[in-house]
């Protein structure tokens, strides 16, 4: 997760709101959890060290960590506050012990740190395609065993196409059967755009293959969200 932006800032009021916002936008973000974990969980032993990429919130930590009791976590985010948030999540659901969290980036991460698996959900559409996405998921092929399995979700799409077009609609519309006004909806839409850096679907499976991942199918796809899982050459 990223700070340095005026409306995604996760140490101000978007921080604050974000557990109410994002099931706005996504309105599958929980079962998109769930599947995550399913996925994950038949992709990995019982017992198994993971790394959870923009850990902030604790969403991911908390429903793997719920349901996979042999499963040891390692949390990163730049953002203190969001971390606060996960570590509150944590210590309410018991969970705690198995959960190391730390402030910082992938890249920061003990050299000797390896893990079975890794999750980086909702964060890949935050970094630019000039080196940042590519850098990122270089960062975690290096953190992976041979053969462990990464779980990605981002936002995608092409924006100069038709396909992105209706789905921004949808998106909108979404948002106005919630309660928001055309020209909430709107406003939302237009600021998040600023700040996010999307691709194609097909530019994030490339990336992927760069770095040392096979790639599977997407297991997820809602409206401009979409989501892989892809194992460690």
């Amino acid at each position: 997760m990223m700070n340095d932006f005026a409306f995604f800032d996760f140490e101000a009021d978007y921080g604050q709101t974000y557990d109410a916002l994002i099931r706005r936008v996504f309105p599958s973000y929980e079962h998109m959890h769930e599947a995550a974990c399913a996925l994950l969980g038949a992709a990995l032993p019982s017992e198994a060290n993971v790394l959870v990429a923009g850990a902030g919130g604790g969403m991911e930590l908390c429903t793997l960590g719920s349901r996979q009791t042999g499963w040891r976590f390692t949390g990163i985010d730049p953002s203190g506050q969001m971390l606060e948030f996960a570590r509150r999540k944590l210590e309410r659901a018991g969970l705690q012990q198995r959960v190391k969290l730390l402030q910082g980036y992938v890249h920061e991460l003990e050299e000797q740190a390896v893990f079975d698996g890794a999750a980086c959900l909702l964060v890949l559409h935050f970094l630019p395609d000039d080196g940042g996405k590519l850098g990122l998921l270089q960062q975690l092929a290096a953190r992976l065993k041979s053969g462990g399995a990464l779980l990605l979700v981002s936002a995608a799409g092409a924006r100069d196409s038709d396909a992105y077009r209706v789905m921004r609609r949808a998106l909108a519309m979404r948002l106005m059967y919630d309660g928001m006004s055309g020209l909430e909806a709107e406003a939302l839409l237009h600021k998040a755009e600023g700040e996010m850096a999307l691709v194609p679907s097909s530019r994030i499976e490339e990336l992927l293959r760069e770095v040392g991942f096979s790639v599977y199918s997407p297991f997820f796809r809602e409206l401009l969200f979409e989501g892989w899982i892809a194992f460690r050459d």
